[in-house]
């Protein structure tokens, strides 16, 4: 699994340091679903950062199936971690089948190109993600939920124990939000562990995964979606009032 222990996470300029959360403390096991629930600005994507080794952690440790983070090669711990970014725009016109073989790069040998077995694995990414048919647009010209889609299938496409996605709900229509939640749950089915953050509770309600919520006043609660996700929770984390949050009590809750 990979563990958070009493992790302060933020930015250091020299000998300044701007700490974004701190004592951040959970675990992602393999064959789970874990969402990280919070309001914009709370920290979850800087947690996301630190944990995939991009920022250092300004104190406490991150374990990788037992290993220090900082001592697992960077090829080798592509080979443990997938990331779906936010956003990723690429300088030069790739075409999605180009952009989803990305993710076999730390399988492909240096100066070498990907093998038949790399373009199969890409090919049956993209079909599981439902884009198959455009493996041959412009990656830019696409529509920004078509550019999530590829960038999923990038990281199905790496082999990963486990897949760290963040927002990867966002661009994504209602149809294709829940057909994405019902293949995070296959995936972690299969043994893998996936780990995303979301502005929706109810993407956490549907499945009542374990779930992390970030406070506003940082501290981190923790539990079973439907145990923890109670109206004065989700009032406090967005800023809502008892009213308004009806809609989304008795739209949203299974």
């Amino acid at each position: 699994m990979i563990e958070l222990r009493n992790v302060r996470a933020g930015y250091r300029r020299g000998k300044r340091e701007k700490t974004v959360l701190e004592s951040v403390s959970f675990s992602i096991q393999k064959g789970e679903l874990l969402m990280v629930l919070g309001a914009n600005g709370c920290g979850k994507t800087t947690v996301f950062r630190t944990l995939l080794g991009f920022i250092p952690t300004l104190a406490g440790e991150i374990l990788v199936d037992g290993t220090p983070l900082g001592k697992i090669p960077r090829k080798q711990l592509a080979h443990k971690l997938a990331y779906v970014p936010q956003e990723h725009l690429p300088p030069f016109p790739y075409t999605v089948e180009q952009v989803v073989l990305m993710g076999r790069s730390a399988y492909v040998p240096a100066f070498s190109s990907p093998s038949r077995e790399d373009v199969k694995i890409s090919a049956e990414a993209l079909e599981t993600v439902g884009i198959f048919k455009l493996k041959d647009r412009v990656y830019t010209e696409i529509s920004g939920g078509e550019r999530r889609l590829a960038l999923i299938a990038r990281a199905l496409a790496q082999k990963t124990d486990y897949i760290i996605m963040d927002e990867p709900g966002s661009y994504l229509d209602y149809g294709n939000r829940i057909r994405f939640l019902e293949q995070a749950e296959r995936l972690a089915a299969q043994g893998i562990g996936v780990c995303m953050t979301t502005h929706s509770p109810e993407e956490a309600l549907i499945s009542n995964s374990r779930t992390v919520v970030v406070a506003p006043d940082g501290k981190l609660h923790t539990g079973n979606a439907r145990s923890l996700l109670t109206q004065e929770l989700i009032c406090s984390v967005y800023g809502l009032s008892p009213e308004t949050q009806m809609l989304w009590q008795t739209e949203h809750t299974p």
